[in-house]
């Protein structure tokens, strides 16, 4: 009895036989297939349920039963390359540091078994170094020599192309894993917001660095990028490297106020100064003008106040001083405060006053609708703004329209500091 169930552990030396002999084929083979898998392996566990009486497994008596078997499968599937790493046992987790440490991608843990119907068993585990996890077991049961022997080919079968096809998974993952994420910003106090919530906030240096974010090579994040006083703004970045960089782009300041001078060319020489209130940032404002001119006698203004005052003859004005104040509200149509150029409407009254040698007038009225084009989305902007006036009152230049000078359309020329 002793000596047939020795025969019969033969078998449990099977899997160790057939892991220490890969190493000799491998050099036997082409150089094409000569690229296998390297497996980590340690002296195999053995696990004894039969009682005492009925003999004790013996590794040093094993012999290699099922070496031709193993040597066939692997030369069809030339695959593993197993190298033992210790002679002694040890556990899996042991087992897997060591083979880290080593270099190993994988380490296999061989384990024979016999229960207490003297049935043997064959299994092993293999472990992918790098994480830990059992990436595929093998196990194969049998009740004699010969089902045994059928029984591990049928596990063995397939193994290498299975693992190696789990390490060109891992690897393809690992490429497409996005290693580092570097966010750069031209200025600080700006907090960025993923689309999953997580927010980041920027300090003097300038950049942030995130390493291994939930992110994959091909993918397009989306962030939104934020500042006291500014305009908030969407980036959407594309990944196409496992380490990428995003440039914050320089947010816009909110605009509540705003203060600049604008040349009137119907006027001729001169300067009109226009200050701005926006109750709705960038949106809605309210204006107030006021400037003084110089104007020329051969202005059409100046031909008109000719016509209206009846104490002068034609052909007696000369070059007179005008004084304008006006109001007017105004709104931005269309376009977003991020666009750099936005037109929009505005309307509002005002009076002139004009003063010449011996004789001044006053001259209210009305500008019922003025486009304008804005420029610019930094602090310093520009605009081109519309003037067109009817003018009432009863002394001089009543009841006209104001609409161009010669070629020259009534409007203004305008540069203003935002804030």
């Amino acid at each position: 009895m002793r000596v047939k169930l020795k025969f019969r552990l033969r078998a449990a030396a099977a899997l160790l036989s057939t892991l220490t002999f890969a190493a000799g084929i491998a050099t036997m083979l082409p150089a094409g297939e000569s690229q296998r898998i390297s497996l980590a392996l340690s002296a195999p566990q053995v696990f004894d349920l039969a009682d005492a009486d009925t003999g004790v497994l013996d590794p040093d008596e094993l012999r290699d039963t099922f070496v031709e078997l193993i040597r066939k499968q692997l030369t069809a599937e030339p695959e593993l390359s197993p190298e033992m790493i210790s002679s002694q046992q040890l556990d899996s987790e042991t087992l897997v540091r060591r083979a880290r440490d080593l270099g190993y991608p994988l380490a296999a843990t061989v384990y024979v078994m016999r229960d207490a119907n003297l049935r043997l068993g064959i299994g092993v585990n293999i472990y992918e170094t790098e994480t830990g996890y059992v990436v595929s077991g093998r196990s194969a049961f049998g009740a004699s020599d010969v089902a045994l022997a059928h029984a591990l080919e049928r596990g063995l079968a397939g193994l290498g192309n299975e693992l190696r096809t789990y390490l060109s998974t891992r690897e393809l993952e690992r490429r497409l894993n996005v290693r580092r994420i570097t966010l750069l910003s031209p200025v600080p106090d700006v907090v960025v917001t993923f689309a999953d919530g997580r927010s980041v906030a920027f300090d003097d240096s300038g950049a942030i660095v995130l390493d291994d974010p939930p992110y994959r090579v091909g993918q397009t994040i989306t962030l939104s990028a934020h500042r006291p006083g500014y305009y908030p703004q969407t980036v959407d970045h594309y990944i196409d490297a496992p380490e990428t960089t995003v440039s914050v782009p320089r947010l816009q300041r909110r605009t509540r106020y705003s203060l600049g001078g604008a040349a009137f060319p119907a006027h001729g020489i001169g300067l009109l100064a226009v200050g701005r209130w926006y109750p709705r940032t960038d949106t809605v404002f309210a204006e107030l003008t006021g400037g003084t001119f110089r104007v020329s006698p051969r202005t059409e203004l100046a031909s008109q106040l000719e016509e209206d005052l009846d104490d002068l003859q034609a052909g007696e004005i000369e070059a007179f001083r005008l004084d304008e104040l006006g109001m007017s509200v105004g709104a931005y149509l269309f376009a977003t405060p991020a666009r750099p150029i936005r037109p929009g409407l505005q309307l509002g009254a005002g009076v002139m006053h004009a003063q010449g040698s011996g004789w001044d007038a006053t001259i209210p009225y009305l500008a019922p609708i003025n486009p304008f084009v804005s420029f610019g989305t930094q602090r310093l902007r520009a605009r081109v703004v519309t003037a067109l006036r009817y003018t009432f009152g009863a002394e001089a230049a009543n009841r006209r329209w104001l609409i161009t000078e010669g070629p020259i359309p009534y409007g203004r020329l305008e540069v203003s500091y935002t804030w």
